[in-house]
């Protein structure tokens, strides 16, 4: 929906697949909490911000109120949510949109570049990356289409081999400064990589479906 000069983006009818991250008591109030979650996009197409982006805030304290937590330490724990959250939409949306934004892709060819720029598990630090694009067919935009409107797009992105000892050491002082339980061993070696499957319409760039991958690899 437009508002002024921006455009908001809302979200209904979730459904949660997978691993739930609630206890089963909060889950139906944690969808309908994301739900009020609102995406605020330019008219150029870049990513502003949330709306609503502490509405989870309610779910997220009687979940650590239950767990014991003091109040500094809940608030600590919401705040590092709410980041997360507003940096994963924003994630979200350049791989959706943003980054395809004035790119020209022919078919079948694959466009190929070195990138420094932070990696997922890493927003703190500029990681040598290679990113592969390609545009790889025209297709239906939905289920119920004969005409091939959209096209499929994919971007596979991994840093670079010479990266890998750097990355390594931060993933691995990361970890262990969270607190986390590292593999029995010494770690030799920490991968990541970020795969996507686009169907859009590339006239509006609006996304019908979005696959979004992402994988860690260690060595012990």
């Amino acid at each position: 929906a437009r508002k002024g000069s921006e455009l908001r983006i809302v979200s209904s009818g979730t459904r949660w697949e997978g691993e739930v991250l609630y206890p089963p008591g909060e889950v139906r109030p944690a969808i309908r909490a994301s739900e009020a979650v609102v995406q605020r996009v330019g008219a150029d197409g870049a990513f502003i911000g949330l709306e609503n982006e502490d509405a989870l805030r309610p779910v997220l304290q009687r979940i650590y109120d239950e767990a014991g937590l003091s109040e500094e330490e809940s608030d600590d724990a919401i705040a590092r949510v709410e980041a997360a959250m507003v940096e994963e939409a924003r994630a979200g949306w350049n791989l959706a949109v943003g980054f395809w934004i004035g790119a020209e892709l022919d078919f079948g060819k694959a466009w190929e570049k070195e990138v420094d720029a932070p990696v997922w598990l890493l927003p703190a630090l500029a990681v040598k990356s290679r990113v592969r694009m390609e545009a790889r067919r025209r297709v239906p935009c939905t289920a119920s289409e004969r005409r091939a409107r959209c096209v499929e797009l994919t971007l596979h992105s991994e840093p670079d081999r010479a990266a890998l000892p750097a990355v390594t050491r931060a993933i691995v002082a990361k970890l262990a400064g969270a607190g986390e339980a590292l593999p029995a061993g010494e770690v030799s070696e920490v991968g990541l990589a970020t795969d996507l499957t686009l169907v859009t319409e590339p006239a509006t760039l609006v996304p019908y479906r979005v696959v979004w991958r992402r994988a860690v690899r260690a060595t012990v």
